[in-house]
């Protein structure tokens, strides 16, 4: 009740379904519980929708290295600040055990989403010398036309355009990505 605001026939349902998952992929009900609340609480979505967005990953694979909930506690605040729904924040995770990220571009996708919120004057000039416009970045960001994800994706796809030994790559990922 008190993680998830249930009470009556809800909540023992609920707490029948979060036991039944964690029994099924052999973790532990709180921990479980914890990954379910987090959702909840950073994306106020109901428990439900919580634990299928869960269930959606061990069922993906997310949880191959174990520590699924472990990375969804952890990265979720920084994801759903960069405007990352928690599926897409379980589809990353899930993208770590094969490779395409690993936990080091779990933190860069966090570090670069709190890196362009807070736009200092090292972020905005090493994206102005890559050919993105800080300023508009700003005002798309205030607007809410894009997200800081969106302009992470943005970023790393110009820096593909550009000599990977170009000081401007160098910087943009100083100062971006923290790396």
């Amino acid at each position: 009740k008190e993680f998830l605001g249930l009470s009556g026939d809800r909540l023992k349902a609920m707490r029948s379904e979060i036991q039944a998952t964690a029994d099924t992929y052999g973790k532990d009900f709180k921990e479980t519980l914890e990954g379910v609340d987090t959702i909840t609480s950073q994306w106020k979505v109901d428990a439900e929708e919580a634990l299928r967005t869960m269930n959606d990953g061990f069922a993906s694979g997310a949880d191959l290295n174990g520590d699924m909930i472990d990375k969804i506690k952890q990265y979720a605040p920084a994801f759903h600040d960069a405007g990352m729904s928690a599926q897409q924040m379980v589809a990353v995770i899930q993208q770590t055990r094969s490779g395409i990220f690993s936990d080091k571009g779990l933190d860069a996708i966090s570090k670069g989403s709190q890196r362009i919120r807070e736009m200092s004057t090292a972020t905005a000039s090493s994206l102005d010398k890559i050919g993105i416009s800080s300023k508009q970045v700003q005002a798309d960001l205030e607007s809410g036309s894009k997200t800081t994800f969106d302009v992470l994706k943005e970023v790393s796809q110009k820096i593909q355009t550009l000599p990977q030994d170009s000081q401007a790559v160098g910087e943009v990922m100083k100062d971006v990505f923290g790396k």
